[in-house]
């Protein structure tokens, strides 16, 4: 089987330039005499651009000698290739102009497409919610694609060698093929599978023709000051009639709540709060640094004899942070590696746990799973289902409906606001 066989062929897998093909940096290094080029300064690299042609600059640029050896890797994995990188601010159109230059030069193994853009977040996912891969030697864009739900893989041609991004590519490839095949599987069984097996956005369309409903050519949010107007009552089978946030996410995962029966005032209210949760679909993974998460982690506390406190009950130290008790965080490293993830933002040991049980995921030891769409969305679906609904009467009730998912009622107005916007799209 050759390698690319392994990605669904619906993924796109995006190669950086500078950095990863060609040679910019040490090259303008070079240029300013210094040891390193990490040694310039954010001022000196400023100056440096704007005092230079950008088309000779990225014209003649040299190329990293394994520029061809990583392009013929990535073809093999994947059948093809996308270029994605970021032009020069100071003079965008000379140095799109010089990039294209540059690779029809040294570049002998041709991508299928060229795209020039600094918002590369934008690629991460595709319309039917399927993620694609970036190989970039820049954190800001790794750390971005991922948080829209893609696959990164970060590399630099001068410190990392190609066997990583074989591997990481094999892995993402894999990894990538298990959970497409998962979800297929899991939205074949649900309720609406007869019309939603086939996923991606035919299948959005084949359900909604099936209501007698035809999807608006503009996707655009009605505003919300139309709830406020009176739309109290909506279809109980109703789904929205465009997209609120425009966000492919937004599409996917109503899918899945659709396939899962969550129809009408409860859809809106899943996709209010799983929107809020997310900042609007854009966030698959909660922010914060080390000491952010701590106040996730387990505390212990020693006596005077230099012994843990013991809890009673279960004969082992007693945790004294109520919150990692409640999330069933016991080992240091747990508040931070259980983090908030996906759609609904799933944190807690116990509660990946009890996710990935219910799944048939080792979401333990792989608790990353959950930045990925398809993953996502059955773990917010799962949650809904397993945490919400039985404790809910009336999903017109934001306050009842926020209750088991943040207990302190977080945003609460924020909450019904963005109800309102989903129940506005059902109109």
């Amino acid at each position: 089987m050759r390698a690319h066989e392994l990605l669904p062929k619906n993924i796109t897998v995006f190669v950086d330039m500078d950095g990863v093909l060609a040679d910019l940096f040490n090259h303008v290094g070079a240029i300013h005499d210094v040891e390193h080029y990490n040694k310039m300064t954010p001022a000196q690299w400023e100056k440096f651009f704007k005092d230079s042609n950008a088309y000779e600059l990225f014209r003649d640029l040299p190329a990293f000698p394994t520029a061809n050896k990583l392009v013929s890797i990535v073809k093999d994995f994947a059948g093809g290739y996308t270029i994605l990188s970021s032009p020069l601010n100071f003079d965008k159109a000379g140095s799109i102009k010089g990039k294209k230059e540059w690779l029809q030069k040294h570049i002998n193994v041709p991508a299928d497409k060229w795209v020039f853009d600094h918002e590369k977040y934008k690629y991460a996912v595709n319309p039917d919610g399927s993620p694609n891969i970036l190989i970039d030697d820049y954190g800001v864009n790794i750390r971005a694609w991922q948080q829209a739900g893609g696959i990164a893989i970060k590399y630099q041609a001068d410190e990392d060698s190609l066997q990583k991004v074989f591997k990481e590519l094999k892995s993402a490839a894999q990894q990538a093929q298990e959970v497409d095949e998962g979800w297929k599987d899991w939205v074949a069984g649900a309720g609406a599978a007869a019309m939603l097996a086939g996923g991606g956005s035919a299948a959005w369309d084949a359900y909604k023709a099936s209501q007698g409903e035809k999807e608006p050519t503009a996707i655009t949010a009605k505003a919300p000051s139309d709830f406020k107007k009176g739309v109290d009552k909506i279809a109980k089978d109703a789904i929205p009639k465009h997209l609120v946030t425009g966000s492919p996410h937004e599409k996917f995962l109503t899918q899945a709540a659709v396939a899962a029966g969550i129809k009408g005032e409860e859809l809106a209210q899943f996709l209010g709060q799983t929107a809020h949760e997310s900042n609007n679909f854009k966030d698959l993974v909660e922010l914060g640094g080390s000491n952010y998460f701590k106040k996730y982690e387990p505390v212990f506390k020693k006596d005077k004899k230099k012994k843990f406190v013991m809890d009673p009950k279960t004969k082992k130290p007693k945790n004294f942070n109520s919150k990692a008790v409640t999330l069933g965080n016991t080992m240091p490293g747990d508040g931070e590696k259980y983090k908030g993830r996906g759609y609904i933002q799933l944190t807690g040991k116990y509660n990946y746990e009890q996710a990935g049980k219910a799944l048939g995921l080792d979401l333990v030891k792989k608790p990353e799973l959950v930045e990925k769409p398809e993953v996502a969305a059955k773990v917010a679906v799962w949650f809904w289902q397993n945490r919400v609904q039985a404790k809910v009467s009336d999903f017109g009730d934001t306050k009842a409906s926020t209750k088991p998912i943040n207990p302190g009622l977080k945003h609460l107005d924020k909450r019904k606001e963005k109800f309102g916007d989903f129940k506005t799209a059902m109109r």
